[in-house]
């Protein structure tokens, strides 16, 4: 049933871990190489993301349908975390915060991406009408998830330009002072 919207309703399932990994030092300086030696894929921070998708078929007198979709959304964070702050200068764990706080921010955006793409999706699937036969449906459902899934990935791209990864994005918590 389509809601007043006109619209099919879209709840993929939604999986979000969030990892941290450790660095420690007294001065900006030293936090700053510990990240980079120690950030994911040589970044402070990193979204690993994807969708997956699941459709039960039938056979009606119309053709084969779709009886059932579910979609999930996963994505893995990962993010520096000041193991010893509280032997850093208070100026220097305020502004530590501010960076935490806008990567953070930066690498939510990735989550929201991929999870407005798999509403996409399960918009999409739920969309196909029925089809002759249950391999033309699967090769639909795939043809659409893998032009979506191509879809979030250059959004993602974009996202990463367009916030030069983060480092253009504001928060009201960011202080450039040390």
């Amino acid at each position: 049933v389509n809601p007043a919207s006109g619209r099919r309703d879209a709840a993929p399932d939604e999986h979000v871990r969030v990892e941290y990994y450790d660095v420690r030092g007294p001065t900006w300086n030293a936090l700053r190489e510990q990240i980079e030696s120690k950030g994911p894929e040589g970044w402070w921070g990193v979204t690993q993301s994807g969708t997956s998708y699941h459709m039960d078929m039938r056979m009606t007198a119309e053709g084969c349908v779709g009886e059932s979709v579910r979609v999930t959304s996963d994505a893995r964070v990962r993010l520096p975390n000041w193991a010893d702050r509280y032997e850093g200068p208070r100026r220097l764990q305020a502004y530590w915060d501010g960076v935490i706080r806008t990567l953070d921010l930066h690498e939510r955006g990735h989550v929201q991406i991929n999870l407005d793409g798999s509403r996409e999706v399960e918009r999409a699937l739920k969309s196909i009408p029925p089809m002759s036969s249950c391999d033309a449906l699967r090769d639909e459902a795939r043809r659409r998830f893998q032009e979506i899934r191509a879809s979030i990935a250059r959004r993602q791209a974009a996202y990463d330009e367009e916030t030069n990864h983060g480092r253009r994005q504001w928060t009201p918590y960011r202080d450039d002072g040390r």
